[in-house]
């Protein structure tokens, strides 16, 4: 829950995509982050979670999902997207009497200070390292006062645990320059067209992108 041993300059993901329930007034009634990292001497993934919220809610009797504030991380460590496999993320979650995770299988805690919360994971990598991508999501639940209730991921779909194609990508890298985490995109091809047609455009108008951003977008058309 305290997040002041993070390293610097790893990358933050906003939370943005409502998934179910009522939109957020603004900011300040809901808003959320995350960032990603791992020590693989000791197999595991960390999660740093960041919410923004001005009503803070817990219900310490049901069990139900949507009763409480909370968070949901969803892991698979079997393979990539692209394999046929019956494979199923695994769900942690954090919420009123949250319900117990397999046994080892995470470290959790929370630390909630006036609006803010902060949810810290530890998600064991049962044996992946280093190039090894595994599958991962997170969702973030906000119950206020007035009775309004808000889902909100950072990928898209809903019930992430039914299928391994329903949550995103992480691969495993030694240093946040090179990191990798994102969603497929199934069109690359159109993609790759448009990026190009903004470096032509831009070298027209004498603001051409570095050498060095060039050749990154270079090796990811590739």
């Amino acid at each position: 829950g305290d997040l002041s041993d993070w390293p610097e300059g790893l990358k933050v993901y906003p939370l943005t995509r409502r998934g179910a329930g009522n939109p957020p007034q603004d900011g300040d009634d809901f808003s959320g982050s995350f960032r990603l990292g791992h020590d693989l001497k000791r197999g595991k993934l960390y999660v740093a979670v960041e919410v923004v919220d001005e009503s803070t809610f817990i219900d310490t009797v049901s069990d139900a999902w949507d009763a409480s504030d909370g968070c949901e991380i969803y892991f698979d460590d079997y393979l990539p997207h692209g394999k046929k496999a019956p494979s199923q993320p695994l769900q942690h979650v954090i919420y009123g009497r949250a319900r117990p995770v397999p046994q080892g299988s995470d470290e959790r805690a929370v630390r909630r200070t006036g609006t803010k919360h902060v949810y810290e994971w530890a998600i064991n990598l049962k044996g992946r390292g280093l190039g090894d991508v595994v599958g991962f999501d997170i969702a973030v639940l906000d119950r206020d006062t007035d009775g309004s209730f808000t889902w909100t991921s950072w990928g898209p779909e809903t019930v992430k645990a039914q299928s391994r194609d329903r949550v995103g990508d992480v691969k495993l890298v030694e240093d946040a320059e090179h990191a990798v985490i994102d969603w497929r995109i199934m069109a690359t091809q159109p993609l790759v067209l448009h990026t190009n047609r903004l470096r032509t455009a831009l070298d027209y108008l004498g603001s051409p992108l570095s050498d060095h951003t060039k050749a990154l977008m270079d090796s990811a058309a590739n």
